[in-house]
Formats: structure tokens, C-alpha cells, sequence
């Protein structure tokens, strides 16, 4: 998983799972793992999706037990905590579940789910009387990751805790839209004593006026829209881009004079959003072409109208960038709505065919997402409708197993003349690895793969090595670690650097990347690493 800022908030996705519409990860992207695993994951999943919350439980559990060090060992902890979710009255085993996924598996793709499944909890069981979970709430305002800090305060915000004030005043100042009037609709829940509160700001809570700010108000890209006429393929980019980016970069974009300042911002945007860093392929880069010219080509609209301005395609051509193909397309539902369901993502839209979404009235959650989402209601339409976003997967990386536990980390910076030389070390549990028998010896072999950019996402300096790991006999391949190191000498700057370690005999992957800072005399690393 990969796990930017933005791709971050696309994860609070899982908070509130779209169990009617749960993906069945099958067997067919593992390889080499044990088949009773497989199919006990398998069936566990399959009584998620009937809502059998008690025999899902006892699936996972009995997983857990019978093989002790899976790879599937952090899904059934998170999938357990997920079905006591569902029942009334197990909101505490639900939150001591994910605590077990957190302790047991910090490294695992599941850590921030269970985390905002915690918050969430945590709200719930002090509203039901229990004051003690208070304490985690306001421990969590304080992490450095922004997704869980906001909303541990918004949670707190919703008991009327005057600890989130200073946090909830920071969310309504930001660029972010969505998440200011996420704030602003729980600071207007306080009374009026809420005013001399907030330090320096004084929020309009009894005249119920929205947050407006003139930094981030007004839409500054008619020059967009056309008539109806033909419109080039830079033009219709230029409208995709509308729909993924915030309308502040955007704004910037556009007002870039120079052609060739246009084409950097562009290449830069698309390198930072690449899945794949390692490899000259820029998978995010191609599928967003892709789908803004299907979304032209299926969904384009002649408008016939002379007198307004209006964008290339209908509400359902926004949908597609931002999405892409629905899994189901339903186009039953009426003249005017289709219903498009992403099985993927956990969520259903209702959409409109005959109409555009500048006004956020062309698409809507349907009405078994609302339903799901409904105590959350108003996060999920700020973070699926008003949001841009671009989510998408590949096949390559969806048709193998990630590697379970990979680590990167700085282990010593020092002082070379003008110049920094960093060390660097990857590590992973020898359970990733599978060993082949090689004249009496168990051998494996994996590739690893390093690009060091820098912070204009140019590249410094890359690697590629196969490496082999002979386990021993005395090996324990659930505690025993594959590492190496990686060293860099490098002058003061910002610095990205992207790793891609792949098993060679059943090819799973894990692919890491890392930004940090040089600096004359230290190194600082940013809270931004992303694992897939």
C-alpha cells in the first residue's frame, strides 16, 4: 500500500466498510503460501460478506491458532476487530482487536485502518458513559500524521472537548475545503463560550454562516469551460486535472506563463503520484490520460447552447477520472441516474447523465452507501464528493502478495567534506523468502532495486542487485531477518527515495519510498513513507 498524505486519507476508506461490497482477495494472489490459509482467509472473508460477524470470528480465530505466523495473520486480527465492530455491545473486544493489529504488526498495511477504527470506537464508548477512552482520543492528537490527528479531534470535537479546539481551528484555517467545513460544522456544535476559546478567531457559530476564506474561494478556472466546441487533448488534461488536484495547485498550474515552467509542474506532479519509482513505467501518469480521454470519448457532451460555458464531459465523466471503470454500471435506475458501484473501494454513487457536477449536485452517494456510512455521513460525502482525488490500481502489484513487515531506515548520517554520507538499511522477516533445495541447501533469491531523486524528482543515482540468503538449519523463518544496506553521498537537499524488493521464486513485492532532508550538518527524515 502505498501511503502518501493524500493516499492516506483514501485509506480511512476501510473505517467504514462497504461490507455488501467487499472484494474477495483470493487465492489467485498468493502464491506458495499453505492452502488451508488460503482457503480459511477465503471463507473468512466470504462470512464477512454475509454479514455472519460471529462465524467470521471464529474462522479468523481458529487461522490465528492453527498457523501461527502467517502472512494472513494481521488480516484476521483486523477482520475479527472489524466483526465485533458489528455487533452491539462488543465495541470493547472490536477495540481491543485492533489494538492487537497495531502491537503485533506495526509495519502492516492495516495499522492506520485499525487506528481510525479505534477513534471511532473510542467516540462511541465514551458517548455510551465510559470517560476512560478520552485518554487514547487526546493521545492521538498528537501524532505527526495528520489523517489520524484531525480526526481524533474531531472526534473529541463531537464530545464537546475544549482540547480539540486548537486543532479544529487549525483544520478551518487550512487549504483543504473538505476538511474545513468538516470543522466548522463540529466548532458550530459548541456554545457561544467557544469564541474566547479560539485564540485570534472569531467563527460566525450563531449566524450558522459558512467558513469562507479568500485564499482558497471563487473558482479561478472558467477559462476551462467552453461552449461546446472541439476541444484539444491538452484542454481536456487540463479539465481532468480539475477533478484530482486542489484548486490551489491547480490555480498555479494555469497561471504558469512558461511553457516549459508548465511541462516541469507537470512531470513533477505525475513522479510524486508514480506507484512504481523504481521503473522508468509511470502507471498513474498513463491511466489518467487513459481515462480523461474515455471520459470525453463516453461521456462528452454537446451542451447546445451558445450562452453558457460548460466542461467536456457530464457528471459521469468526472466520476470516471477521479474513479474509473465502476466494477457494476446499473443504467436501470432511471432516465437521468445510473448507479455505479466500485466493489474496490467499498462504495456506490448515483450519477448523473445528463448533467455536469461543477454545482456538486450531478453526483450523490447511493442510498445503500448512506446507509452504511450514515454515522459518518457528512466525512464521507466531503471525502468522495468534494475532495479531488485519483485512485487507482495496477495489475502488477495486485496480482502478487505484498511482502509482509519490509523496514527502511536511516542508521547513520555523517560529515564528508561539503557532502553527507548516509547509511541506509532495509530489513524484512525470512518468511517473505522462498527457499528452493539446492544440494542439501535451502537458497533463496530476491532482486532489490533503489532510485534516489531529488526534490525536483530527477534522478541522482539508482541500484540493481539480485541478492541470495542461505537459511540455515537453525533458522526460525518467523523471527530471522533478510536486510542490507544501502549507502548514499549526497550534497544538502531534499532527496526521495524509492525501493522495490521483489522475491524472484514467488514474487512477492514490497516497494517503500522515503523522502528526507540533508542538511549541512544532519539528516532529518519526513513523516511521509509510504508502504504498499
Amino acid at each position: 500500500m502505498l501511503r502518501s498524505d493524500r493516499k492516506k486519507v483514501q485509506s480511512i476508506v476501510c473505517r467504514m466498510m462497504f461490507v455488501g461490497l467487499i472484494v474477495l482477495l483470493g487465492a489467485g494472489m498468493v502464491l506458495g503460501d499453505d492452502q488451508d490459509e488460503v482457503i480459511l482467509n477465503r471463507k473468512g472473508r466470504k462470512y464477512i460478506r454475509e454479514r455472519k460477524w460471529e462465524k467470521a470470528i471464529q474462522t479468523y480465530e481458529y487461522l490465528l491458532h492453527k498457523h501461527t505466523g502467517s502472512l494472513y495473520s494481521d488480516d484476521a486480527l483486523f477482520w475479527i476487530g472489524f466483526s465485533y465492530e458489528q455487533i452491539p455491545g462488543k465495541e470493547r473486544e472490536a477495540y481491543k482487536n485492533y489494538k492487537r493489529v497495531i502491537e503485533a504488526y506495526p509495519q502492516s498495511p492495516w495499522v492506520d485502518d485499525a487506528t481510525i477504527h479505534q477513534i471511532s470506537l473510542a467516540k462511541r464508548l465514551v458517548q455510551g458513559g465510559d470517560a476512560s477512552y478520552k485518554t487514547f482520543l487526546h493521545e492521538k492528537t498528537a501524532e505527526p500524521d495528520s489523517v489520524i490527528r484531525y480526526q481524533a479531534a474531531l472526534a473529541l470535537g463531537e464530545l464537546k472537548d475544549p482540547g480539540a479546539l486548537p486543532i479544529l481551528e487549525e483544520m478551518a484555517k487550512g487549504v483543504d475545503t473538505g476538511l474545513a467545513t468538516l470543522a466548522m460544522d463540529v466548532l458550530r456544535q459548541y456554545s457561544g463560550l467557544m469564541k474566547e476559546t479560539v485564540s485570534g478567531r472569531t467563527y460566525p457559530l450563531e449566524t450558522g454562516e459558512a467558513f469562507t476564506d479568500e485564499s482558497v474561494a471563487g473558482k479561478p478556472f472558467d477559462g476551462l469551460l467552453q461552449t461546446g466546441e472541439s476541444w484539444t487533448e491538452e484542454e481536456l488534461f487540463h479539465n481532468g486535472l480539475f477533478h484530482i488536484v486542489p484548486e490551489r495547485d491547480l490555480a498555479f498550474f494555469l497561471n504558469l506563463q512558461n511553457e516549459w515552467d508548465r511541462k516541469e509542474w507537470w512531470r513533477k506532479l505525475w513522479a510524486g503520484k508514480d506507484p512504481t519509482p523504481t521503473t522508468p513505467e509511470n502507471e498513474a501518469e498513463t491511466e489518467f490520460k487513459r481515462r480523461v480521454i474515455t471520459a470525453y470519448r463516453e461521456f462528452g457532451k454537446e451542451w447546445s447552447s451558445e450562452h453558457f460555458y460548460y466542461p467536456p464531459w457530464d457528471a459521469r465523466g468526472e466520476l470516471y477520472v477521479k474513479f474509473g471503470d465502476p466494477d457494476d454500471r446499473d443504467t436501470t435506475e432511471g432516465p437521468d441516474w445510473e448507479l455505479w458501484t466500485y466493489y474496490r473501494y467499498r462504495i456506490a454513487f448515483m450519477v448523473s447523465g445528463h448533467r455536469s457536477n461543477r454545482s456538486g449536485h450531478g453526483i450523490t452517494l447511493s442510498p445503500v452507501s448512506q446507509y452504511l456510512f450514515r454515522r459518518n455521513l457528512g466525512y464521507q460525502r466531503t471525502h468522495y464528493l468534494r475532495e479531488p482525488q485519483f485512485l487507482f490500481t495496477i495489475p502488477e502489484l495486485e496480482s502478487v502478495k505484498s511482502i509482509k513487515g519490509l523496514k527502511f531506515r536511516m542508521t547513520s548520517a555523517e560529515r564528508i567534506g561539503a557532502q553527507m554520507r548516509i547509511q541506509m538499511t532495509y530489513g524484512m522477516p525470512a518468511s517473505n523468502i522462498r527457499f528452493r533445495d539446492e544440494g542439501g541447501r535451502d537458497v533463496g533469491t530476491y532482486r532489490y532495486r533503489w532510485v534516489l531523486y531529488d526534490e525536483d524528482y530527477h534522478p541522482v543515482t539508482s541500484y540493481d542487485a539480485v541478492e541470495e540468503v542461505i537459511r540455515t538449519e537453525e533458522a526460525d523463518p518467523n523471527h530471522d531477518e533478510v536486510s542490507g544496506d544501502i549507502t548514499l553521498t549526497v550534497s544538502p537537499g531534499l532527496y526521495y527515495i524509492g525501493l522495490r524488493i521483489e522475491d524472484l521464486q514467488s514474487r512477492r513485492m514490497g516497494i517503500y519510498r522515503k523522502r528526507f532532508t540533508v542538511r549541512a550538518k544532519e539528516v532529518s527524515e519526513n513523516p511521509q513513507d509510504t508502504i504498499p
